[in-house]
């Protein structure tokens, strides 16, 4: 099998199937993915055979200097801001609940575990029946032997399409983010904190262990724009006092809304019976799934893959 992409998505297809290849349009040790990461269940855990932490992680509303209870006001308020358009995101679930924690360097573990498998800096432009073609930074070809193998592809299923010929544009249902972190001294939490608010771009501000995780539209400047995370989160320090691990990393695909749903699933559908492409992750089937959901869409894709045409058709899930 060929996984095209090496983010967190594509590492966890390649440790349920090991015998691989990996295409990474990136460059080692770069980690596109800063954002919150926490898991709702063990399973991405079992799967790669390393150790999570398990914890009850708090949330709140943050919302005109007070804390306020979920409302479809403040559910509305937050899905505009983050998606530019009404519809149900994380904030509707305030509870406290259970949550799995991947140690800090989760990714690079799974990487490490790859490092020959894994071709970087290779950015694919076409696939067909014999070949993947693509080119390197400097515009270099590059080209890859898939025939005989099954592609399983994390990119954005705007890239997927236009791998093969087909067209779809999410141009305008996609917004970039910003993510800034910190480490809090003698901090041990777990616990979230969404901002729906229009007076800052903040829009969520976490806390997992000692690492203060602030995740916003816009780059941040200085300490005006942390003073009411500060204040929301109930953690005092000085500005300068703590340790500033990532400062305004951007994450080009961050927050992602929908597109037309008929059009989504034709070219996902079609990709998967015509050209032997099997789309996973969040951007590939642009849906908002979690890490979890990935576990069992390999699964299915495994089931897929020696399937006739007629039992795709009967079996795909988009």
């Amino acid at each position: 099998m060929i996984i095209i992409g090496a983010g967190l998505a594509g590492c966890i297809a390649a440790a349920m199937n090991q015998d691989v290849i990996i295409l990474e349009a990136g460059m080692p040790l770069i980690s596109e993915h800063q954002a919150l990461l926490r898991f709702k269940t063990d399973i991405v855990s079992k799967v790669t055979g390393i150790p999570f932490k398990k914890v009850i992680a708090v949330k709140a509303i943050w919302h005109d200097g007070k804390e306020v209870g979920p409302s479809p006001r403040f559910i509305a308020m937050y899905s505009k801001k983050v998606a530019g358009n009404y519809s149900h995101r994380s904030i509707v679930n305030i509870n406290a609940e259970e949550r799995y924690i991947a140690p800090k360097d989760f990714h690079q573990i799974l990487l490490d575990q790859f490092a020959g498998k894994t071709y970087y800096d290779f950015r694919v432009d076409e696939i067909n029946s014999d070949v993947i073609r693509g080119h390197d930074a400097e515009g270099n070809s590059k080209v890859q032997n898939r025939s005989g193998h099954e592609i399983l592809s994390t990119m954005p299923i705007s890239l997927n399409a236009a791998s093969v010929g087909y067209h779809i544009d999410t141009s305008n249902k996609c917004k970039s983010i910003y993510v800034n972190k910190f480490i809090v001294k003698d901090c041990d939490m777990y616990c979230t904190v969404y901002f729906p608010g229009s007076d800052t771009s903040i829009y969520r501000a976490s806390i997992t262990g000692d690492a203060l995780i602030i995740e916003s539209l816009c780059a941040l400047d200085g300490e005006e724009d942390t003073h009411s995370i500060q204040t929301a989160l109930g953690v005092q320090y000085e500005y300068g006092y703590h340790d500033h691990v990532i400062k305004n990393h951007k994450q080009v695909f961050g927050k992602i809304s929908k597109i037309a749903e008929d059009r989504r699933q034709n070219i996902i559908y079609n990709l998967t019976v015509n050209f032997d492409i099997y789309s996973l992750g969040r951007f590939a089937l642009w849906k908002n799934i979690l890490l979890d959901d990935v576990v069992q869409d390999v699964y299915k894709i495994k089931e897929l893959i020696n399937k006739s045409n007629y039992h795709k058709l009967k079996e795909i899930q988009l």
